[in-house]
């Protein structure tokens, strides 16, 4: 049980900025929905810095606490708070926090307010690591053993942030299929937007024409030796610079009666935006095999951009994004978001200083935040410390097979390590931190009503099992060091 006097320390705590909103001690195992939880502290707080500034963040902290504490990363605008990814942290002991970004109120107060971009990409991640670490630190009267980061999308842009920004906040650091180009993938989305639905409403693709383009792009790839026989998804879907033409050229042939028009639209969107202007690539294509998935082609389709809010934040409340100039109202975009909410320098030294170890993994058939970014930052990396043997001891990139965002699609739904110890992302982490066990490998695997239906071996970029790959259309160096 806790004492009443913790609880009084707790609940009186003076940080800057900030003050507790809410504070419990559940013991009766549920939680609202949630049921057979042990005893745990409940603990919510606002930070606030300036005007339109409320960042949310909450901490579960057990009774029976084993040492660690894990930050969580949050996902697409954010904007609340999930009891639910806390349930199995607290079960192992472990305390947790997630922030909600500062944007609960919506996009409104971001419109126009660098403070509120400054919340939302590394001021609310940053402070639920510091802000917590000290509440840890009162809860149980010592510092945690070891500190974990684990978030994907908006999460894994989060943990990259921290990685580059806040170096010593984190031990190990798990970044899953990372927004973190950000600006330039909200520019991508936009650019899928505009050439797949037209200012008048209409759409160039029906619900029951998406799923033929994913076919006949499974087909396609299949016969190009793409993974491996009776594969119903795509592992890579790159093979060769003209990849893009050859693909549509095939799909004309399955598809006799898509228009030229719905063809031109699909290549837009294959290649990738493009500045008018100069030509640069501004961030790579879908990659095709993922128009049925979630921010895919129907997704794009929709009256508004997906995760359109940066653009409103920047251009006003009733922006719609069909007059967004691709090279003059870019550089605008970019000079107000870039330095607040990308991630791309690759210069970690600092993280690697301190023992920091990071592992990051995309899935090929993502259509929301497509791989090739990713897999161009581990190049980058790579490229600062002279090579995959010179940066395998801090830091691996893996690619799952078939794989939507993050988890479902078509190919791998299940992800673990070397072995059974290793089951989920934090055992990983841990055994690499800890005890120097390095993934020299991961487990793809796929069951359906818990049946196996296959499972392969994974390993990291730039070994010699999973070489650079210099055919990939990917973002700009011009764009990448937009600061």
């Amino acid at each position: 049980m806790i004492a009443q006097e913790v609880f009084e320390v707790l609940k009186n705590a003076q940080i800057p900025n900030t003050e507790i909103i809410e504070i419990s001690h559940e013991t009766s195992g549920t939680y609202k929905h949630l049921k057979d939880l042990p005893p745990f502290v409940r603990i919510v707080w606002k930070s606030s810095f300036g005007e339109g500034s409320e960042i949310y963040t909450e901490i579960w902290l057990p009774d029976d606490w084993h040492g660690l504490f894990v930050a969580l990363g949050n996902g697409g605008m954010a904007g609340s708070l999930l009891p639910d990814v806390h349930v199995g942290y607290v079960r192992r002991g472990i305390a947790s926090v997630l922030t909600d970004m500062g944007t609960s109120g919506g996009y409104k107060r971001g419109v126009g307010n660098p403070v509120v971009w400054k919340d939302f990409m590394w001021r609310s991640t940053h402070l639920m690591s510091e802000i917590g670490k000290q509440i840890v630190e009162l809860r149980y009267g010592k510092a945690p053993e070891h500190s974990y980061y684990v978030g994907g999308s908006t999460g894994g842009n989060q943990g990259l942030s921290m990685v580059q920004k806040f170096p010593y906040d984190f031990d190990g650091v798990i970044v899953g299929v990372p927004a973190s180009n950000r600006v330039f993938l909200h520019t991508y989305m936009l650019w899928n937007h505009n050439h797949l639905r037209k200012p008048d409403g209409r759409v160039m693709f029906t619900p029951e024409e998406v799923p033929l383009i994913t076919d006949a792009a499974t087909k396609f790839f299949q016969l190009k030796g793409d993974g491996e026989q009776g594969d119903n998804f795509i592992s890579y879907p790159y093979c060769g610079k003209d990849t893009v033409s050859e693909f549509l050229d095939f799909l004309k042939q399955e598809q006799p009666g898509f228009t030229e028009e719905q063809i031109e639209a699909l290549r837009a969107v294959y290649e990738g935006p493009k500045d008018p202007v100069t030509g640069r690539q501004i961030y790579n294509g879908m990659p095709i095999g993922s128009e049925i998935y979630a921010c895919g082609i129907l997704d794009h389709q929709k009256e508004e951009a997906p995760f359109f809010d940066p653009f409103k934040w920047v251009f006003g409340s009733d922006y719609t994004g069909y007059e967004f100039d691709f090279h003059d109202d870019l550089e605008k975009f970019s000079d107000c978001l870039s330095g607040e909410l990308n991630a791309n320098d690759p210069d970690i030294s600092e993280f690697i200083s301190h023992g920091g170890k990071l592992i990051e993994f995309s899935a090929s058939s993502d259509p929301c935040v497509p791989y090739p970014d990713a897999m161009r930052y581990c190049e980058r990396v790579q490229e600062k410390f002279g090579g995959y043997e010179k940066t395998k001891d801090f830091y691996r990139w893996f690619l799952f097979p078939g794989m939507d965002h993050g988890n479902g699609g078509r190919g791998a739904n299940s992800i673990r390590g070397i072995d059974l110890k290793d089951g989920d992302w934090l055992d990983m982490i841990r055994r690499w931190c800890e005890d120097g066990k390095a993934p020299e490998y991961l487990t793809a695997a796929r069951y359906e009503n818990n049946e196996l239906k296959f499972e392969r071996r994974i390993y990291p970029y730039g070994s010699e099992k999973f070489p650079i790959q210099d055919h990939v259309p990917t973002c700009d160096e011009y764009y990448l060091l937009k600061k």
